[in-house]
């Protein structure tokens, strides 16, 4: 990428890690505090992985960690797998308090690696988007446990769908960038990175502009994100 230029001075003495303090939220708990198991199970969606990579360098690939809406769905999908009600509505109450718990982390912690800086926005639309899912799918099947069993299978799929759909953006999106363009974009997305790295992939030369974001510094993350690109 040929340069990218920020709308403030700041940007460039900021290198906004993961683990960064955001401004308004309280410390996360500590690790020898004991968590709630579906946020133990949370973590273990968004530690790095390899991803499988069909013989190309995809921006999946290398990009290691899981978007957090995915994350949310497959942990809910634990608690499916692994639940112990036998009725609908038992079912649902395990689903609303493990969303809650999840929710509820993100907003009293936002300092928390485990959310990389990310909004809890983002995660609470992965749990409503998923508890909709479970509603829909127990209105079509009144077997309970073939509707487990649906649910788990759709949410697999779902979740590698989504794996897989920043690669597909990327290379829809790039023949829109085109040489001497410059683009501004806001905040910090792997999505506009997977398409901004494949249009690079392709020889195209242009500028990106980064606004700051506060209170999660997502534009400094950004900045630096593109000037090592």
């Amino acid at each position: 990428m040929a340069e990218v230029a920020t709308l403030s001075s700041a940007m460039e003495k900021a290198r906004v890690s993961d683990d960064m303090k955001i401004e308004g939220g309280s410390d996360p708990p500590s690790k020898n505090s004991e968590e709630p198991a579906i946020l133990t199970e949370l973590r273990r969606h968004l530690s790095p992985v390899s991803l499988p990579t069909d013989g190309d360098s995809s921006s999946s690939a290398t990009d290691c960690t899981t978007a957090l809406p995915v994350a949310a769905i497959k942990s809910l999908l634990h608690v499916i797998k692994h639940t112990s009600s036998h009725t609908m509505m038992g079912l649902q109450a395990e689903l609303s308090s493990a969303s809650d718990t999840l929710v509820e982390h993100a907003i009293k912690h936002p300092s928390d690696p485990l959310l990389g800086g990310r909004s809890h926005i983002a995660l609470r639309s992965g749990c409503d988007l998923f508890l909709r899912h479970v509603t829909r799918a127990f209105l079509e099947v009144p077997d309970f446990d073939a509707v487990v069993a649906a649910i788990a299978e759709r949410g697999e799929r779902f979740a590698h769908l989504s794996v897989t759909a920043r690669d597909v953006i990327g290379r829809l999106g790039a023949p829109f960038v085109h040489d001497g363009a410059r683009i501004m974009t806001h905040g910090y997305s792997r999505t506009v990175r997977a398409l901004f790295a494949e249009a690079v992939r392709r020889g195209t030369q242009f500028g990106v502009v980064v606004p700051e974001g506060r209170p999660d510094g997502s534009g400094a993350r950004a900045a630096a994100m593109y000037a090592a690109a």
